[in-house]
């Protein structure tokens, strides 16, 4: 609260002076800027909470069915750019995990997707049933920072070394790993040589 708080003082303010900007028929770059830096610090904020809850064991998942296609569909339609966004689902695919914690999960990777692709390129989530669960890719073209390391991607603070300046903290990725098998679930990045594919695989 003492960090959160502060931030959102910042942001109602700077939300006051877009819409008098507004009523003036102005445009001021700079305030979306901070707008977005706001936001930028508020999401590390929110993800080194999520990773202490997952490492002190107080994080509790409540394993219920439900439609996967179904939370991807509000997962992207919520994005500032599900234009990009296109979804491929064979139909309803019933899985078992916690809904709130997946869309936290989803929207990491969503994030990651369209942070890192080229700018305005389309970004995919493929749905397919598997044996004994759903699989869920989602792709996206390398962008200027390449591929990330296979070998270190999962770990604790890791960042791509091409991508100046280091954004976040590195532990996007390490938390989605961590609690999609606290749900019977599980992640990989796939080979691949022109795409960034990580594919999920939750039970059915």
């Amino acid at each position: 609260h003492e960090v959160k708080n502060p931030l959102n003082h910042i942001r109602l303010a700077v939300r006051n002076l877009q819409m008098r900007a507004k009523q003036r028929g102005e445009n001021d770059p700079r305030l979306d800027h901070i707008v977005n830096s706001v936001t930028a610090v508020d999401d590390v904020l929110e993800r080194s909470l999520q990773v202490d809850m997952l490492e002190q064991g107080a994080l509790q998942v409540q394993m219920l069915p439900w439609d996967l296609d179904e939370l991807v569909a509000q997962g992207v339609a919520r994005h500032l750019e599900h234009e990009r966004v296109t979804v491929r689902s064979p139909g309803p695919m019933r899985v078992v995990l916690d809904a709130d914690v997946f869309t936290l999960v989803f929207r990491n990777l969503l994030d990651n997707a369209l942070k890192y692709s080229p700018k305005g390129s389309p970004v995919f989530c493929d749905l397919e049933q598997a044996a004994e669960g759903v699989v869920l890719r989602v792709r996206n073209a390398v962008g200027s920072a390449g591929r990330p390391d296979p070998e270190r991607l999962f770990k604790k603070y890791y960042h791509n070394q091409a991508v100046r300046p280091a954004t976040g903290m590195g532990l996007g990725l390490y938390w989605v790993q961590q609690v999609l098998r606290r749900m019977n679930g599980d992640i990989a990045l796939l080979p691949a040589d022109d795409e960034v594919v990580f594919e999920l695989w939750l039970q059915g």
